[in-house]
């Protein structure tokens, strides 16, 4: 039982030696796209199983070996989705900018740009 989940008359005879890490409580997607599965990074709760010859030998708690790459991976999305916006911010000021300095030289009244805060 890991995880809370039970499962029983589950008879798939492998072969398999080596180790699975299985992961829980999805953090979400961080900077990466989505292909085929998560790294064990994105979970909070992680477990190191070991397989020999098909049985499980060894289940094991990792999830402190991925709290600092974790925290890490978060922070640098937060700063990529800031710069995001700054970059959008810019360039809405800027139309804004260019509209009002055509609607001075035109004499017409130009359709400005809303504030972020209006909508």
């Amino acid at each position: 039982m890991m995880f809370g989940r039970r499962y029983t008359d589950v008879w798939l005879p492998l072969e398999y030696t080596g180790e699975v890490l299985l992961g829980n409580d999805w953090v979400g997607n961080l900077g990466r796209g989505h292909h085929g599965s998560a790294p064990a990074v994105e979970y909070n709760e992680i477990k190191k199983v070991v397989f020999a010859k098909g049985k499980i030998q060894q289940i094991t708690d990792v999830s402190d070996q991925y709290v600092e790459k974790r925290q890490a991976l978060i922070k640098a999305e937060e700063e990529k989705r800031e710069k995001k916006w700054n970059i959008e911010e810019r360039r809405r000021r800027r139309m804004h900018f260019k509209r009002k300095i055509l609607g001075f030289f035109t004499k017409k009244k130009q359709p400005m740009a809303t504030h972020r805060h209006d909508l």
